[in-house]
C-alpha cells in the first residue's frame, strides 16, 4: 500500500476549528470520507497537512478538503486534487550465476 501527504492553506474564516478530507476514485465525486485504520473519517484539528496511508497502487484518487467549525458545520469543498501512485519498480534479482555444461 502507498501513502501521500496532502497540504492546504488555512481557511480565512476565524472560527474554523478543523478540517476533513474526502476522496473519490471518480473526478468530481461523489466524495467519501477518507477512513483511517480505526474506521473513522479523517477529521483533523486545526492543522494544514495530513499523511494518508493505505492507498492502493495504480488507482486515481481525487481529494478535497472541507473546513469545520466547533459546532460541526462544514464548508463547501476545496478545489479537487488528483494523485496516482504507480506500482513500485521491483528490485532486480541478485546472485545470478551461470555454469557451463559440457
Amino acid at each position: 500500500m502507498a501513502q501521500a501527504t496532502l497540504t492546504w492553506n488555512a481557511s480565512p474564516s476565524t472560527y474554523v476549528t478543523g478540517y476533513r478530507i474526502h476522496h473519490s476514485t471518480i473526478p468530481g465525486g461523489p466524495y467519501n470520507d477518507i477512513v483511517s485504520g480505526s474506521g473513522f473519517p479523517i477529521t483533523l484539528g486545526n492543522v494544514l497537512m495530513c499523511t494518508i496511508t493505505g492507498l492502493a497502487y495504480e488507482t486515481n484518487y481525487y481529494l478535497v478538503v472541507t473546513a469545520l467549525t466547533a459546532t460541526g458545520a462544514e464548508s463547501v469543498s476545496s478545489n479537487e486534487v488528483n494523485i496516482f501512485i504507480p506500482n513500485p519498480i521491483p528490485a532486480p534479482p541478485s546472485g545470478v550465476v551461470v555454469t557451463a555444461i559440457s
